[in-house]
């Protein structure tokens, strides 16, 4: 059920405020949920890494490589966010993890090494280098702010992430 949501939270069909899906707790986190003061640097760096770079580096790595090497990068996410909390973490692999790491290296290797043979040549090392550095960046959002972001509310979080990447 989607409804025009007024600025007091309540519901009213026909005017065209803004649409938004049935909830009526988002007018409350939206509007009361506090953050400390010392978490404002917590979310800002979170905006850096999240969609500041994220998003101006895959962006301008789309623009210079072929948008299938960009979306084979991108499904490397999970392997560089693991591969990172390894190191940064110091968080333990369990084998499953591990073969899944395997198992998509060599999937990833496979698709890029038979556009290969078949002669695609039209993506640019600079504009994957700039979609695995995306890669990078959003995979440091998840580690090094996994415990800010699970600690406030999913939208309040990304209202200051937004307001933050705007200024920027």
């Amino acid at each position: 059920e989607y409804f025009a949501l007024q600025p007091d939270g309540s519901r009213k069909q026909g005017d065209r405020p803004r649409l938004c899906h049935a909830n009526k707790e988002l007018p409350k986190v939206i509007a009361r949920e506090k953050i400390a003061a010392k978490d404002f640097l917590y979310l800002f760096g979170a905006a850096l890494f999240a969609i500041v770079f994220n998003q101006c580096l895959y962006t301008n790595g789309l623009s210079l490589t072929s948008p299938i090497n960009a979306s084979l990068i991108t499904t490397l996410l999970p392997i560089v966010t693991l591969l990172l909390s390894l190191v940064i973490l110091r968080e333990k692999i369990s084998w499953k993890r591990a073969a899944g790491v395997i198992i998509g290296l060599i999937g990833a290797v496979i698709l890029i090494a038979s556009r290969q043979q078949q002669g695609h040549q039209d993506a640019s090392l600079l504009g994957d280098l700039c979609c695995v550095m995306a890669q990078f960046s959003f995979a440091l959002y998840l580690i090094l702010f996994k415990k800010i972001i699970s600690r406030y509310h999913v939208i309040t979080c990304m209202k200051w992430m937004m307001t933050f990447s705007g200024y920027i």
